[in-house]
């Protein structure tokens, strides 16, 4: 009986033995999960950040491009381009990008503005309408330089861009400010995306002689 009663007694010392084992490997794995966790959160914010940083400075480049080659076009067939009007006219803007014409998509016939309103990139509320964001410029070269005698024109456009960049406030800066720096406490280690000027250009034979 003494032995039955002794094999019992460690039996089950060995299994609550084994069970505070058992519990001690489970929470050294999820405090090893929860530190991994913690380190990863950096590189896992950089990605979406990135992402998001260049899939925006991707879609800004393509919309101004997609202005400025058809301004290039339309300016290739235009007389007259030595003419101040004409060319705000053409840009819809002038060269530091106030409105000129009418601020409606419909019946204004700026190719710069119909595809920047269309992209909701101008400094209204609903960004479809208003000047150009402060620090935008749009140029038609040579003429805008002064020079009328060439037999290429250019059509340049330079546009603020940043990741918390708001154009539609015509403000510039955000409330949080220029620049997103990602860092892992380490001085002077982090990933900075700032602001700067996406500039876009598009150049054409002119078809027509310039008087």
């Amino acid at each position: 009986m003494k032995s039955r009663t002794n094999s019992k007694l460690l039996s089950r010392s060995l299994s609550s033995s084994g069970i505070l084992l058992c519990e001690k490997k489970q929470r050294r794995k999820s405090a090893q999960a929860l530190v991994e966790f913690a380190l990863s959160i950096p590189f896992l914010i950089l990605a979406i950040v990135a992402i998001v940083y260049f899939g925006k400075a991707f879609y800004v480049k393509q919309v101004l491009s997609y202005a400025a080659q058809n301004a290039a076009r339309s300016a290739a067939r235009m007389p007259r381009l030595s003419d101040e009007s004409v060319r705000d006219s053409l840009r819809g803007f002038s060269v530091d990008g106030a409105l000129i014409g009418p601020d409606d998509p419909q019946s204004n016939p700026s190719p710069v503005y119909r595809a920047l309103s269309a992209a909701h990139m101008l400094s209204s509320d609903d960004g479809m309408h208003g000047d150009l964001p402060e620090g935008a410029s749009v140029q038609i070269l040579p003429f805008d330089e002064g020079e009328s005698n060439s037999e290429i024109v250019t059509v340049k456009i330079q546009y603020p861009f940043g990741l918390m960049h708001d154009w539609r406030s015509n403000q510039g800066d955000s409330e949080f400010g220029e620049t997103i720096t990602i860092s892992e406490g380490v001085p002077n280690s982090g990933i900075s995306f700032g602001e700067s000027d996406i500039i876009e250009s598009a150049s054409a034979a002119q078809e027509i002689y310039q008087q």
